[in-house]
């Protein structure tokens, strides 16, 4: 994390956090700038405005469910709180982080605030 660049961000801006999901010893935030692609960031990054769940946020416990297990096993991701697409459908989860062109379109295309 020390050593990853979050330059498509800017220091002041306001960003719409899409998911979150719960580390070990750290929560991350997925994000978008501006013309790019979502990402995850850690949340020490920003300051908090709305502290709101946004209405139809779906939550997955990477540990009993055995399509997100994987992310728990691998990087100890407890927990994720997102957009029902993210919390129904590995495929996209994996796509979304991995910036697979078809799943970062699929989510470009949903009607969530931007």
């Amino acid at each position: 994390m020390d050593q990853t660049n979050y330059s498509p961000m800017e220091k002041g801006e306001a960003y719409i956090i899409y998911a979150v999901l719960f580390i070990v010893d750290r929560v991350d935030f997925l994000v978008r700038a501006p013309q790019q692609p979502p990402f995850w960031a850690p949340s020490c990054l920003f300051d908090l405005v709305n502290s709101e769940i946004p209405a139809g946020w779906g939550f997955c416990d990477t540990r009993t469910n055995a399509e997100y297990r994987i992310v728990f096993d691998l990087f100890r991701i407890s927990h994720i709180m997102k957009y029902s697409l993210l919390v129904s459908e590995y495929v996209h989860y994996q796509g979304v982080v991995e910036r697979d062109p078809a799943e970062v379109r699929r989510f470009m295309e949903l009607d969530l605030p931007s």
